[in-house]
C-alpha cells in the first residue's frame, strides 16, 4: 500500500496529500496535480459523527473536467478510505441536477441511497460506497 504521505501518481495525474496542519485533524485532504505540476483540484474525506463514515468531496478546476483527473482522484482516495480501515462507508452529497457529479460517483462504486429533504437546499441526494463490502 502506498501511503497517502507518499501520494499516488499515475499517467496525467497525481494526487498528493496536504500539510496535515492545513485541515481539521480529521480530515484527509489531497490536492490533484497534472503531470506538469499544475494544481487542478481538491479531493478529500471529513469524518462524520459516528467515525463510522467518512464524506467524500472534490471540485476540479473547470479546464481539466471531464479529462479522468476526479474519477482517479476519487479512486485513489477511496482506495486509500478503505485500506486504512478507519470508515465502513464513504458518502458524498451531490444535487439532484448535476448529471456529470452524480455519473462520476456511480462510475466509482457509489450508490445512490436517498433524498435529503432536511438539507438546507433542496434536491440534495445523497450516495455511499460500502467500503467493508470490497475487502
Amino acid at each position: 500500500m502506498v501511503s497517502a504521505d507518499e501520494g499516488f501518481t499515475e499517467g496525467l495525474w497525481s494526487i498528493r496529500r496536504r500539510d496535515p496542519g492545513e485541515t481539521a485533524a480529521s480530515d484527509f485532504q489531497f490536492e490533484i496535480f497534472h503531470r506538469n505540476e499544475v494544481r487542478i483540484g481538491v479531493c478529500g474525506l471529513s469524518c462524520s459523527g459516528s467515525h463510522l463514515s467518512a464524506y467524500l468531496s472534490y471540485e476540479v478546476d473547470p479546464e481539466y473536467r471531464r479529462q479522468g483527473c476526479a474519477t482517479y482522484a476519487i479512486s485513489r482516495v477511496a482506495a486509500f478510505a478503505r485500506e486504512s480501515g478507519k470508515w465502513k462507508r464513504l458518502k458524498a452529497l451531490v444535487s439532484a441536477d448535476n448529471r456529470a457529479s452524480r455519473s462520476l460517483l456511480e462510475k466509482n462504486g457509489f450508490r445512490l441511497w436517498t433524498l435529503q429533504p432536511d438539507l438546507a437546499f433542496d434536491g440534495i441526494l445523497l450516495y455511499c460506497r460500502e467500503l467493508e463490502l470490497e475487502k
